[in-house]
């Protein structure tokens, strides 16, 4: 009973103090959607319905301030009972749904745990939508056409409108302020509510130390909800202007809150899961690391403002040059695309090499067909003033193909249409004039489509920039094909680009002459302005374009940059934090697999796979025990020379098959032992490097046949296979396949080509025998093969 009081008498007063005067310690929107409303769902959550009652008693006490529309939240006007009963329905409604959805096994008390946490953030929002809604219907239409105004989205809001407001901001409220207070205290010990007085998570603990802890818990979490309204005061005096502004607060709610309540639910999550863990004290490290440094880079950011002015202006001038170059670059894709249309057209117009070049007839009518099909492409391409298909002088003259062009172009309005021109003599020029015929002998050296830097058309007298692509069928050359730009078009659409009113676009080659610039001349070499922050990007067509404004004006960002700038700290603070426990998760986690493995090693297992790879020190650790494994392995398990496991590892396996034996019935398994013929003979009359070849190509003949059973080298020329599983189902049939392949293998020594003849015999395990005994049965089997090998070739098979 006096527990109960004890809760009743604070909720009420913990419910009044925030809803009477959070409007006025906290600079936030005039009849803003109360503050107050996180607090019924947490307090019904932690003691249960007394909570209810006393935030309904707590609103009473409040109610000259809140029931008035001119000083109270949404949803505070009208009657007493409409509040009362919002009040009592958000701080009842969580218990009720918390104790009737049982966590598991029939448990409903509260304690947090990491399969409660999503219960707590489901009731939550539960009870948010229901009172959203609740307040929704009773609100008066007064109250809608004031949250329109704040919101600016017309003279009445709807329905969908408030009932979304009031959920945002209770929510996140409720998740930023009550997760804060269950973090403290769950991190304490302390023990919520329960509808049954034995539930073992009841406050029975009496001790001094518990109490302390519960007591440091209380204070740490008070003194949080006193942090937040300094902050939201410094907030909106120095930074974020315009935080009495519904529309604003709602933004730095989603913006904000939103990110401080994912960041809090993931810190719980991990203080549940991880608490008697070391990744609970990196975790804990880390996040004090970060927002410490986030606070002294939020009270310093006046001494680094230059700095980040310049840096912003860098960001705002680098994205401005993305827009303008895609643009640009838009212009220069449709013209690749159309001479790659006009190429593919081309080359699939031809019908072959010998007939191009030796009927006239058929030469002229592909190309009036091609003029035909390309002046389509042309119309649709902007840009565009002249397109032309040039055949090579060895099919059709210097003069072989067409060009098209328009005259007298004015980039506004409509255009004039293309018109056939004479095509340029190629004889006239040397193929070293790049300024006249460039466009077309220097795609043909590149043999690949090419952008021909700006030049002054011979045949039109006009500056242009050209993309030719030569023209191959059969693999010869047959000509290029390529459409012209007009410059002045590409100086239109610079003109077009505005960089904040004050700032101009400028146009180089990769060799830094101007193209074009507002203040120097075409053709001269480009000057940084000291006055000017300048920038410059690279085109699709290998230009370069450089956007340019003045130094006064980056200046001028600095308000700007202040009012978002604790905003991105905040954003930089959680992304950091966020980061840096994945990676302590990520490094941590592989602790318990390195032990697991030091334990394996130490009691001889040295197959131990630890899938964990980085450059920190737990990655070189894990390097380091995979190769200490793997050198182990070698030195004891691997045969130097076929790099198979050697006569150890094929007494180990040996011991666990009689180890199997003993387990009980079912095991089935055969030995095929190998032995190498001829290998005295290679190494007397090749060397025994030879030998060495001969031992490594029988090696991978047997582990290619027998490629689902180990294989072991167990003599100087014996090699043994268990058979388990399916190659033992198949053991009959993969011999044939050996005594095929083996007789098929050959190996070169000393210029002479040898074969490989290699001596196998199976053995097959019969309940009872040991593994020895079945080796040895296989060896008997070997010798007899070995014997009729002999037999048969009539000479020693050593």
């Amino acid at each position: 009973m006096k527990q109960g009081m004890y809760r009743f008498c604070l909720s009420a007063f913990l419910y009044w103090l925030v809803a009477a005067y959070a409007g006025q310690v906290l600079v936030l929107p005039p009849k803003i959607i109360g503050l107050a409303t996180f607090l019924p769902p947490v307090l019904g959550l932690m003691w249960g319905p007394v909570a209810a009652v006393g935030v309904y008693v707590g609103g009473l006490l409040a109610a000259p301030e809140l029931y008035e529309l001119s000083s109270a939240g949404i949803g505070s006007g009208g009657p007493v009972f409409w509040r009362g009963a919002w009040v009592f329905l958000a701080g009842y409604l969580p218990y009720f749904l918390w104790h009737r959805w049982p966590v598991g096994e029939g448990e409903t008390a509260f304690p947090i745990t990491t399969h409660t946490l999503r219960k707590f953030l489901v009731c939550l929002a539960a009870t948010f939508i229901v009172t959203s809604a609740f307040r929704t219907l009773t609100a008066s239409h007064s109250e809608l056409e004031a949250l329109a105004g704040w919101l600016g989205s017309g003279k009445t809001a709807t329905f969908s409108e408030y009932m979304l407001a009031c959920f945002i901001n209770d929510f996140f409220l409720a998740v930023f302020f009550g997760l804060a207070w269950f973090f403290f205290l769950v991190s304490k010990g302390y023990g919520f509510y329960s509808p049954k007085k034995e539930a073992v998570y009841q406050e029975t603990s009496k001790s001094s130390q518990t109490k302390d802890r519960i007591y440091k818990a209380w204070v740490m979490a008070l003194g949080f909800y006193v942090l937040f309204p300094a902050v939201v005061i410094y907030l909106d005096i120095y930074q974020i202007y315009g935080m009495n502004y519904m529309g604003t607060w709602l933004h730095f709610l989603l913006e904000c809150i939103a990110m401080m309540d994912m960041y809090l639910v993931l810190m719980l999550y991990l203080l549940l899961r991880y608490r008697r863990s070391i990744m609970m004290e990196v975790v804990f490290l880390v996040a004090l690391t970060v927002f410490l440094l986030a606070a002294v880079l939020g009270w310093g950011s006046s001494a680094a403002m230059s700095h980040l002015a310049e840096s912003h202006a860098d960001d705002s001038l680098h994205a401005m040059s993305v827009i303008c170059r895609e643009r640009l670059n838009r212009t220069f894709f449709c013209v690749r695309q159309a001479v790659n249309g006009m190429k593919l057209q081309a080359v699939n117009g031809i019908e072959s090499y010998e007939r191009l070049a030796g009927d006239a007839a058929y030469r002229e009518n592909y190309l009036k067909t091609m003029e035909k099909s390309f002046s389509a492409i042309a119309y649709g391409t902007d840009g565009s003033i002249a397109y032309y298909l040039r055949l090579v002088p060895e099919i059709a003259g210097t003069k072989g193909g067409f060009s098209l062009g328009r005259e007298d172009v004015r980039w506004e309005g409509a255009l004039p249409s293309f018109v056939e021109r004479d095509p340029i003599d190629l004889a006239l020029y040397s193929s070293d004039d790049v300024r006249s015929v460039g466009w077309y002998y220097i795609p043909i050296r590149s043999k690949c489509a090419t952008w021909i830097e700006p030049y002054v058309d011979p045949t039109a007298k006009s500056y242009v920039i050209s993309y030719v692509a030569p023209i191959f069928v059969e693999g010869k050359l047959v000509g290029v094909i390529g459409m012209d730009i007009d410059f002045n078009f590409i100086i239109q659409e610079l003109r077009r680009m505005s960089i904040y009113n004050y700032g101009y676009v400028y146009l180089m080659n990769r060799n830094g002459v101007v193209l074009y610039h507002r203040d120097r001349p075409q053709g001269s070499l480009f000057q940084p302005n000291p006055e000017f922050q300048e920038i410059e990007i690279y085109l699709a067509n290998g230009m370069w374009l450089g956007i340019a404004t003045p130094l006064s004006k980056v200046h001028d960002e600095r308000n700007r940059i202040l009012m978002h700038l604790v905003a991105a700290i905040l954003i930089v603070a959680m992304l950091v934090s966020l980061g840096s426990i994945a990676l302590a998760s990520y490094a941590i986690h592989p602790l318990a697999g390195m032990t697991e493995a030091a334990k394996r090693i130490a009691s001889g297992d040295l197959s131990v796979e630890i899938s964990y790879e980085s450059g920190n020190e737990l990655g070189l650790l894990v390097r380091s025990i995979r190769e200490m494994a793997a050198k182990l392995e070698v030195y004891v398990y691997r045969d130097k020379l076929t790099g198979l496991r050697n006569t150890a590892a094929y007494m180990s396996k040996g011991g666990e098959l009689d180890a199997q034996k003993k387990v009980g019935s079912g095991l089935s398994y055969g030995v095929v032992i190998f032995d190498v013929n001829f290998l005295k003979k290679v190494n007397d009359q090749y060397g025994h490097e030879s030998g060495n070849v001969l031992l490594r190509h029988a090696a991978q003949v047997i582990c290619k046949v027998f490629d689902h059973s180990p294989v072991y080298r167990i003599g100087g020329d014996e090699f043994a296979a268990i058979l388990e599983s399916q190659d033992y189902e198949n053991r009959e049939e993969l011999l044939r396949t050996f005594d095929e392949r083996i007789a098929q293998e050959h190996f070169e020594a000393a210029g002479d080509t040898l074969g490989v003849s290699v001596a196998r015999g199976l053995a097959i395990y019969v309940q009872g025998m040991d593994f020895a005994a079945v080796a040895k049965m296989a060896d008997v089997a070997m010798y007899n093969h070995k014997a009729a090998i002999k037999a048969k070739c009539g000479e020693d098979v050593r």
